[in-house]
């Protein structure tokens, strides 16, 4: 709907009572108020939430700009860039940033893993896997991830709560980069990249979706209170494409001491058995671990899982629940699992030497 000043000052000077009067006033203010550009009606993008009419319910997530306020960046790469940013990095956004520039949160959240030690980076696929980040875990069940920093430029550990406009890291040229820039996204539980907006864009144009080869300037300010993050949870329908249904939601960070745990649920496919897959994320060898139990006619399950029984020491897994066959063997395959967090007495820390990392270092899933 276009901005209707000339009639509401048309329709205030027609009507002399006072209750219409102050009712037109009130309208008329919100009318003067709207940005020439600026449209009433939301943006849909693919991963925006519409109605059976196809109109937007819920817009994409809104962050700020990864830079302290005033910064000037330039976007290199944006939205599906045919070079790089396809599959899980569709929706990857590359800043254009110089060494040793300061890196900001874009939202609240809570460090979910840092990486700082590599000092390599060019122009090969074979320095894939060489990128010093952060990923924070914003509670919601996204997660926003920075790449390329600096050696040693990942200026927060996992578990650290940080706020907006909060440094968290140093631009560098680490991993497998044509130069100096920061590689941003946000991804969903299954580390799929979605589509976000950014503040300061919407404010200038009304849209807020950054657009290659455009400059914004960041209006990111540090404060000093922040929402207080907790991690995100798996919810009830996280295994509903593999016809699994959890009673309640399951946690993505298990501590020492505290990690056995009844998972309950239902079961809707055809398989005997019902199994719980686990395998370290940075072992060499990719091994899953399983139990499994045969639900009931009613395809209720329980299945209780204990990390330290195995001899689990702290770090990442790769955890899945589906179907299996009589002897608990897949029931089918999946292309990616999602990720878990076993803490021991401090928060995990990076132990597998970066050479033996697939791209994008330990965020990639397993095929």
């Amino acid at each position: 709907m276009p901005c209707q000043r000339p009639c509401a000052v048309m329709l205030l000077a027609e009507h002399k009572h006072p209750a219409q009067l102050i009712a037109l006033a009130a309208t008329a203010l919100l009318l003067l108020s709207c940005h020439p550009e600026r449209r009433a009606e939301p943006i849909c993008m693919p991963g925006d939430h519409r109605d059976f009419r196809g109109r937007c319910t819920t817009q994409t997530p809104v962050h700020l700009l990864p830079f302290r306020a005033g910064y000037e960046t330039l976007i290199t790469q944006g939205f599906h860039d045919p070079d790089s940013h396809e599959n899980n990095e569709s929706y990857a956004i590359d800043f254009r940033c110089s060494e040793g520039d300061p890196i900001v949160a874009t939202s609240d959240g809570v460090v979910w893993e840092a990486r700082k030690d590599s000092m390599t980076g060019c122009t090969d696929p074979t320095c894939g896997g060489q990128a010093n980040y952060v990923v924070l875990d914003l509670g919601d069940g996204t997660y926003a991830e920075y790449y390329h920093l600096a050696p040693y430029g990942a200026l927060v550990e996992a578990g650290d709560q940080v706020c907006a406009g909060q440094v968290i890291g140093i631009c560098g040229v680490t991993g497998y980069t044509t130069g100096e820039h920061l590689h941003w996204q946000l991804s969903d539980l299954s580390n799929q990249s979605i589509p976000v907006r950014f503040s300061e864009i919407q404010r200038q144009n009304g849209i807020g979706y950054p657009t290659f080869d455009a400059t914004y300037v960041s209006a990111n300010k540090h404060t000093s209170r922040c929402r207080d993050t907790s991690y995100s949870t798996l919810p009830e329908g996280a295994f509903v494409h593999l016809g699994v249904v959890l009673e309640e939601p399951l946690p993505l960070v298990w501590k020492k001491g505290a990690s056995t745990r009844t998972i309950r649920g239902r079961y809707f496919g055809s398989s005997p058995k019902v199994a719980v897959y686990r395998s370290s994320r940075d072992a060499l060898e990719r091994r899953w671990f399983r139990e499994c139990v045969k639900p009931d006619a009613e395809g209720h399950f329980e299945i209780t899982i204990d990390w330290e029984a195995k001899a689990y020491l702290p770090g990442f897994y790769l955890f899945m629940i589906m179907g299996a066959d009589d002897n608990c063997e897949e029931g089918g395959e999946w292309s990616w699992s999602y990720r878990m967090r076993l803490d021991g007495d401090e928060p995990a820390r990076r132990t597998v030497p970066p050479s033996l990392e697939p791209d994008r270092g330990a965020l990639r899933m397993p095929e």
